[in-house]
């Protein structure tokens, strides 16, 4: 039977989810307003494009793993993919 993980090893999950759900937060607001204005339906197209660029930009970059967890996968995730 497997063991449970201990406190210590899950602290790093727990912290990364954090920076995750940070991003999260902000992009899911934004496409959320883009959809409410309804450009003619150019409104998901607009924020598919901005987040493609942000994290294009940020993979160029280079950017560190809580930047990546910040704005790469919670706020480009959540803007793309609300």
């Amino acid at each position: 039977m497997a063991e449970p993980q201990s406190r210590s090893a899950l602290a790093p999950q727990l912290h990364e989810l954090v920076w995750v759900a940070l991003g999260a937060v902000p992009g899911a607001w934004l496409r959320w307003q883009a959809a409410a204005l309804d450009w003619a339906g150019g409104g998901n197209v607009l924020v598919n494009v901005a987040g493609a660029c942000l994290l294009a930009f940020l993979v160029g970059r280079g950017v560190g793993s809580r930047v990546q967890l910040l704005l790469g996968v919670g706020f480009c995730g959540s803007l793309t993919t609300f």
